[in-house]
Formats: structure tokens, C-alpha cells, sequence
């Protein structure tokens, strides 16, 4: 009987081993889970799409440097643009627009900050702020709402933008003056 004992006893013990190799796979199977989670959410939140997006932004200001160079821009001065200080004009309060899709309407709000390089450029663009706010407001709503879904979409929105305050600043002052426009807040509901 002794016997028999013990060899219930080893089959309990055997029984909690094999339960607590369950937990330990469990537990195991969760960490990677997480893991793969949050790499993932690093990979789209800093991954390729970020890069490619500042690039074209980079290019983009630099064509647009480039093409304001030509034009023989008072505000260009001797200094390269790269070497000049930046000065971050921001529109006062967001811009609030309903925009459509193919399914429904949705809400946009934008705060937009434009980047000038010269004390002449930023008082261009506050002299013109309602004109300017005016411009975006009506660029913005005519933007599609599934289109603003993807990176590229947000992208193309920021360069045309970037165009429309460029067009009008240099109807109204004879210069460009806006190097780049930076959304710094951007919801879509």
C-alpha cells in the first residue's frame, strides 16, 4: 500500500509539473504577444511611413526655396534659407470644417503654424491672417474624408495648402514669404 501511495503521489506532482508548464507556455506565449504589439506600434508610429513623409516635406521646401530664389525674393537676403532663423507664425484658434466621404460627413479640425524665415514674412502673414484663415478654410472642406485616413492624404492636404497661402501671400505682397505649413494638431471625427 506504501507503494501505491507514492505513486499517487508522483502522479499529483507529475499532474502540477504539467499544469505549470501550461502556465509557463501561457505566460511565455502572452510576453510575445505583447512584444509583437508594441513593436508594432513603434514601427507605425516611427517607421518607414514618418521618414518618407519628412522627405517629401524636405523636398518639397527645398523646390519651393529654390523656385522663390529665382524670383529674387527681398526676404532671401545673402543667407541660405538653412542658415537663417526659423519664425513659427501659428493661426489663432483651430480651423473647424465639415468634410464629406463616400459614406458619410465627418468633422476636421487643423491648427496650422506657418514657418517663415524673415520679421518681413512674418508680418505679412499676420497682416493676412484672415485671409489666410479664409483661404485654408475653404481648402480644407473641400478635402474628401478617406482620403485624410492615409499619410499621404494628410501629405497632400499640407502641400496644398502650402500652395494656397503661397498664391495668395504673393498676390497680396508680391512674395512667397510661407517656406512651409505645419499642422500641429490634426482630428478627424
Amino acid at each position: 500500500m506504501a507503494r501505491e501511495d507514492d505513486l499517487e503521489l508522483s502522479d499529483e506532482e507529475q499532474g502540477e509539473s504539467k499544469g505549470g508548464s501550461k502556465k509557463l507556455i501561457i505566460i511565455i506565449a502572452a510576453i510575445v504577444v505583447l512584444s509583437l504589439a508594441v513593436g508594432a506600434g513603434g514601427y507605425f508610429a516611427f517607421g518607414p511611413d514618418s521618414g518618407e513623409s519628412t522627405e517629401v516635406a524636405g523636398k518639397t521646401a527645398g523646390e519651393e526655396g529654390d523656385a522663390s530664389g529665382e524670383e529674387g525674393d527681398a526676404d532671401e537676403g545673402a543667407e541660405p534659407k538653412d542658415k537663417r532663423e526659423a519664425i513659427y507664425v501659428a493661426i489663432p484658434d483651430s480651423i473647424l470644417v465639415q468634410i464629406q466621404g463616400k459614406k458619410k460627413s465627418r468633422m476636421l479640425q487643423v491648427k496650422v503654424t506657418l514657418l517663415v524665415r524673415s520679421t518681413d514674412a512674418e508680418k505679412a502673414a499676420k497682416k493676412h491672417m484672415p485671409l489666410i484663415k479664409n483661404n485654408l478654410l475653404m481648402y480644407f472642406s473641400s478635402a474628401n474624408s478617406e482620403e485624410l485616413l492615409t499619410g499621404d492624404g494628410k501629405l497632400k492636404l499640407r502641400t496644398g495648402s502650402l500652395k494656397v497661402v503661397q498664391d495668395l501671400l504673393k498676390e497680396q505682397t508680391g512674395k512667397k514669404h510661407v517656406e512651409q505649413i505645419l499642422f500641429t494638431g490634426f482630428v478627424m471625427q
